[in-house]
């Protein structure tokens, strides 16, 4: 059995049950992340020990897989599909003592192109959420699968 994951931003990872390897696509920036071809070893089923890289490397690969930015209409519509009302998140924003700091990030989630992923605002507006960074991280990258139509 094959699994091969695409990204939408130019990487792509293919991996087989009966692993011979990792075999990265990816374009010219994506692949100077990451000089070694690393080999899985499979341990109950987890795929979290890997022969010749670091945890530093296996937490940079699986980063790396993560889009950065979507855009607005993507994020907002994830938000929606997770469980997360736009009314919810109104009622906190409005509920944000500091008047700068609430202005800037209801102007951000109003009114930004994009959002990306590491902005402190999300970060800050997650947390006052109980958003954690992983449930961050499968927002953007469920959302970035969302087809524009």
């Amino acid at each position: 059995m094959e699994v091969f994951i695409e990204d939408g931003n130019g990487l792509s990872l293919r991996f087989d049950k009966n692993p011979k390897g990792i075999y990265l696509e990816a374009n010219d920036e994506l692949k100077n992340k990451f000089k070694t071809l690393v080999k899985p070893k499979i341990n109950n089923e987890k795929t979290d020990l890997i022969e010749g890289a670091t945890k530093e490397e296996i937490d940079a690969f699986n980063d790396a897989l993560i889009p950065n930015t979507i855009s607005q209409m993507k994020f907002r519509m994830q938000l929606i599909l997770s469980g997360i009302s736009l009314e919810s998140i109104y009622e906190s924003i409005n509920a944000i003592q500091d008047k700068t700091t609430r202005d800037i990030i209801l102007t951000k989630f109003d009114y930004a192109d994009v959002m990306e992923r590491n902005d402190e605002s999300l970060l800050q507006m997650a947390s006052i959420m109980g958003i954690t960074k992983e449930q961050i991280n499968q927002i953007f990258i469920n959302g970035n699968n969302i087809q524009d139509k």
